[in-house]
């Protein structure tokens, strides 16, 4: 997944080509791909075993979860619990969509109801966090049973660069910052707020 997945968090890239490399060849059947683009919602095998997917896509809107995407997400999660189907998210996202407009969405009501619903899903549920896992948006698709992590992402209640802007008003410091985050995957590990670091393949 090196090479599709770009180092740089600001590059945006197609979630698509990333749910191709994980599941099996052919299996994926997405659903209502036409509203909420920036959540992909879809039926996978994995081994042959049937999932559903849910993952936001970071070739729209820089990964940002959106109040469409995230009552997209909901409703997809409710029909795998109703036909007992495991789940498998996938998480690169900054966070929340910013600005008044997601505001009069009602977005951060539409992620609240996301927590809700994973918690009270009885399926088996697994979280990828595959490169930003920041803020809000990423628990909106990320409450699930266990939590595996990219050895090169990163999940914390916010990124480098905003904790740099909130605490000494420049970007500057978002490496100091990085650091008092403790948000690599081998930090996260240790602390135990993931459950396993994975290396991605080459393929």
């Amino acid at each position: 997944m090196r090479h599709v997945i770009p180092e740089d968090r600001k590059r945006g890239y197609d979630v698509h080509r990333v749910l191709q490399l994980l599941f099996d060849t052919d299996s994926l059947l997405e659903l209502r791909r036409d509203f909420g683009v920036g959540m992909v919602t879809a039926f996978a095998r994995v081994e042959g075993v049937p999932v559903g997917v849910v993952a936001n896509n970071p070739g729209h809107l820089a990964g940002a979860i959106d109040s469409d995407g995230a009552d997209k997400a909901a409703r997809f999660l409710q029909l795998c619990d109703a036909f007992d189907i495991p789940v498998v998210t996938l998480v690169d996202t900054p966070g929340a969509f910013p600005g008044i407009g997601s505001e009069e969405r009602h977005v951060a009501e539409a992620i609240a109801v996301n927590l809700r619903e994973m918690i009270l899903l009885e399926v088996p549920m697994i979280s990828v966090v595959i490169g930003e896992g920041g803020s809000g948006g990423a628990l909106g698709i990320g409450v699930t049973d266990r939590i595996l992590i990219l050895e090169n992402a990163y999940y914390s209640v916010i990124s480098p660069e905003g904790c740099a802007g909130i605490l000494w008003k420049s970007g500057a410091y978002a490496e100091q910052a990085a650091r008092s985050l403790k948000l690599t995957s081998r930090d996260l590990l240790k602390l135990g707020v993931i459950d396993d670091v994975m290396a991605p393949r080459m393929r």
